[in-house]
């Protein structure tokens, strides 16, 4: 049930960015714009990103 449900998100994603790309190709919002550039140079390759991944690189507000 958990794979079902990470696929139907990951779906969800992938047609939510591809529909962003559609848009504009670019954000002034670093992650999002980051995600569209791959999204263009390798179409159906972007994925819902590593959150403890981003956390690790992402300074802190103190």
């Amino acid at each position: 049930m958990r794979e079902e449900l990470r696929a139907q998100l990951q779906e969800s994603w992938e047609t939510t960015l591809n529909e962003r790309l559609a848009i504009a190709p670019t954000s002034p919002v670093s992650i999002l714009n980051e995600l569209l550039a791959a999204r263009l140079k390798k179409p159906g390759r972007a994925r819902l990103p590593n959150v403890s991944r981003l956390r690790a690189s992402t300074p802190r507000a103190s």
